[in-house]
């Protein structure tokens, strides 16, 4: 930003002093008039400063200015003179086509009408010689908002104050703003505009006053709708000060503008939307060896101390300075501004569009206060705009395209304020519905809470008038209390209230349901607030995502693990939650081990389960009959293929029906056929065997007894039996993979053949009957 350093001496020169202090006319042409200025210091667009004029009794000087949209004019003397605004030069004493006169030692007028004009300031009032401390012509091109400049009205006439400060703010909510210079600085964009919190600081040293100016700007984009923020120090103690690199700290550095240094830091970018609200703020400190000034912002996100430049000069103090008796050793005002203008480097620039609402006040010590007159012009920053004008609404100031119209503005309405509380959550901080109008922000409000523990204390800040509605910071322990309000605005109107306040204790939460479960079982979490201040508002969220509202809510998983959340909020606004972990395991699998069937044999069924949540619940359902746990003994009583119903159910309700079918087959059956052969000397000797199985379940073993004895075993029985001479008796019995057994018995005879033996008697007999009938020949 450009502080305002250009002088231009203004000099009249006459014949000799005698020629000077002996013109006795009450009235004087420009050829004769007195001292001019001293030196005029390089104003805002617009703007014209005056400052050291000195006027001998008797003596007049007038100053030529145009008006495009009208100009306002501030004269501060240390005597009563008279001012006239014509619009013609004066000639010979004769002033003609006055438009606008007045007399005093601060003297302002608004003039509304266009085209070229005389400023005649005439010392013909007071006996003694007038110095005219500060001239002030400024039209409609000026850094506009609102500025204390260290003179207010009273009564019929203005008069100067000194006001000193060591913390200054200055606060925005911006709803609209376009802003275009077609032909804009270096360094500046088109589109550029800037809100300044610019501050005189006065430093007192052994070898006298200094004065530096600290401005704490934030610079916008209004075509993109970004901001950022830019502090500047100044040196103002005279036209020719400078900033030594090597006695001056902080973020940033020295730079040089034309003959001036100043010291300069930023931030980055920030993008916005609309509307939007954001604070300036700034305070001094010092020591004997050095002050310092610290900068900072305030937005959405928070506050931000961005930079501390310290200066390295011994000083005896040093403090921000309203004053409207003199200027800074540099010509410039000693005053405060809150003003928008170009974005930089003494920019001038065209406001498309803009509705701001302003508020700036100032610290010293514990004490807030807001200025009591505001300017709706700055005096000091060069940076300028057009078409635009300021005007008090009910406790702030308003800053809207449209021609400027007056000089000084006040606060006209008287402070009304609203305060309610009754009840609050412990831990949390107290609701409140606060409604203030009227007075000047800001407004303070001290509470004060009392119970049976003590008293407690509170202050709260609000820039601008509204309605405050939210959470007022304040922990307090569960219990009963009565509170005390004082509402105290900025030029130190008050209003007090007083009420009861009932402190619940803090709302707390717990959630019922399942934590292990299966997946695709709707499950129902349930979630159960109590204390707190009811009704209550409940929101729930899986792994950080919100998936319904209410009391209840039903839930389907896949497989996996959870986080499950249920955030309460009170009608109070606290806000408490409980968080648990699901499980969800895979759905159940329950497979079916078959075990075939025959009649009259008992045989056990099955199931194996996996997955899912234990225990489980298994039923069975087979011919109208129902049968539970994991094994079922089926008995089938008659031959056929049968369905079996198995039902299972885990522990979380996972349900699933199981359809099967079984065999039952035909009772064991074994048939045996025989078939005896004789030999040469037995009968049925041998006995040929065959097996028939009907009937029975998976292998057959065959167990062969003769006479008793156990002869085989195995799943291939013999085919022949060899008898033993006399009674044979043979079982076989069969044995199925069930048990199930079935017997086939017979008995056969073997004996000796006869007739072979009687024929190979007779043939012997013969034989020996042969030999003994030969020998008796």
């Amino acid at each position: 930003m450009k502080r305002i350093f250009i002088m231009i001496f203004l000099f009249l020169f006459f014949t000799s002093s005698a020629n000077l202090l002996g013109f006795s006319e009450p009235m004087h042409d420009v050829s004769q008039s007195g001292i001019d200025s001293m030196y005029q210091a390089n104003q805002p667009k617009g703007t014209v400063f005056y400052s050291g004029i000195t006027l001998p009794q008797g003596y007049y000087d007038d100053f030529q200015f145009n008006s495009t949209n009208g100009v306002s004019i501030m004269l501060i003397s240390n005597s009563t003179v008279y001012v006239m605004i014509s619009s013609q030069l004066p000639s010979s004493g004769n002033f003609n086509d006055v438009i606008l006169h007045q007399q005093g030692r601060i003297v302002t007028e608004r003039l509304n009408e266009t085209g070229e004009f005389y400023l005649i300031v005439y010392n013909n009032v007071s006996s003694g010689t007038a110095l005219i401390s500060n001239l002030y012509i400024v039209g409609q091109k000026a850094p506009t908002g609102i500025a204390d400049i260290g003179v207010q009205p009273q009564g019929n006439s203005l008069v100067p104050f000194i006001q000193n400060f060591t913390e200054a703010f200055g606060y925005v909510k911006l709803y609209s703003i376009s802003a275009f210079n077609a032909t804009p600085p270096n360094g500046t964009s088109r589109y550029g505009a800037s809100l300044q919190l610019n501050t005189v600081i006065q430093v007192n040293t052994p070898s006298g006053s200094q004065q530096y100016w600290a401005q704490d700007v934030i610079g916008f984009n209004t075509r993109e709708q970004t901001y950022y923020v830019e502090d500047n120090v100044w040196n103002f103690t005279s036209i020719s000060s400078e900033l030594n690199n090597n006695l001056i700290r902080g973020e940033g550095s020295v730079y040089l503008d034309g003959l001036q240094e100043y010291y300069a830091f930023g931030t980055s970018t920030y993008n916005y939307s609309l509307p939007l609200s954001l604070g300036l703020m700034d305070y001094v400190t010092s020591n004997s060896t050095s002050f310092t000034v610290h900068f900072g912002f305030t937005n959405s996100s928070g506050t931000f101390w961005y930079d501390n430049v310290t200066v390295l000069i011994p000083n005896d103090g040093s403090y921000m300075l309203v004053s409207g008796y003199n200027a800074t050793g540099g010509g410039n005002a000693y005053d405060a501004e809150l003003v928008f203008g170009g974005e930089g480097n003494g920019e001038f620039t065209q406001y498309l569009s803009l509705n701001a609402t302003l508020d700036m006040f100032f610290l010293d010590g514990n004490h807030f206060f807001s200025p009591r007159y505001v300017t709706p012009f700055g005096l000091d920053t060069e940076e300028s705009a057009d078409d635009l004008n300021t005007y008090p609404v009910n406790g702030a100031w308003e800053v809207t395209t449209g021609k400027m119209t007056h000089i000084f503005l006040s606060q006209t309405s008287s402070l009304k304020s609203y305060f309610s509380t009754s009840i609050a959550d412990a831990n949390f901080g107290i609701p409140v519905n606060w409604i203030e109008s009227g007075g000047e922000g800001p407004y303070f409000a001290n509470l004060t809470l009392t119970s049976d523990g003590g008293s407690q204390s509170y202050l709260f800040l609000e820039p601008f008038p509204g309605n405050y509605s939210g959470i007022a910071q304040v922990n307090l322990a569960s219990g009963n209390y009565t509170y005390t309000l004082t509402v105290t605005d900025g030029l130190g109107q008050s209003s007090s209230f007083t009420g009861h306040l009932i402190v619940n204790p803090d709302p707390k939460v717990e959630v019922q349901g399942e934590n292990v479960t299966d997946a695709h079982v709707a499950v129902s979490e349930d979630a159960i607030a109590s204390l707190g201040t009811p009704p209550y508002n409940y929101t729930w969220l899986v792994n950080g995502k919100v998936v319904g509202h209410g009391t209840s809510i039903v839930l389907n998983y896949s497989e996996g693990n959870y986080n499950v959340t249920a955030i309460v909020q009170d009608s109070l606004g606290f806000v408490t939650s409980f968080s648990k972990t699901v499980n969800v395991n895979p759905d159940p699998i329950l497979n079916f081990i078959y075990q075939e069937d025959e009649v009259g044999i008992p045989v056990m069924e099955k199931v194996n389960v996996s997955e899912g949540t234990p225990p489980y619940t298994i039923s069975w359902l087979f011919q109208g009959s129902t049968f539970q746990g994991s094994v079922f003994t089926l008995n089938g009583t008659k031959a056929g293929t049968f369905e079996i119903t198995v039902k299972l159910t885990d522990s979380v309700g996972f349900t699933k029906v199981y359809n099967f079918t079984v065999n039952v087959k035909p009772h064991l059956i074994l048939s045996v056929t025989h078939q005896e052969t004789n030999s040469f000397l037995y009968t049925n000797h041998d006995a040929s065997l065959q097996y028939s199985i009907t009937g029975g379940v998976g292998n057959v073993t065959y167990y062969v007894y003769l006479n008793g004895e156990k002869i085989y075993q195995g799943s291939s029985p013999p085919t022949t039996l060899t008898l033993a001479q006399g009674e044979n008796n043979v079982t076989v019995v069969a044995v199925d993979s069930l048990g199930a057994r079935s017997v086939a018995e017979f008995t056969s005879y073997s004996s000796l053949q006869y007739l072979p033996f009687l024929i190979a008697s007779i043939i012997a007999i013969a034989i020996v009957v042969a030999v003994v009938l030969r020998r008796r020949k």
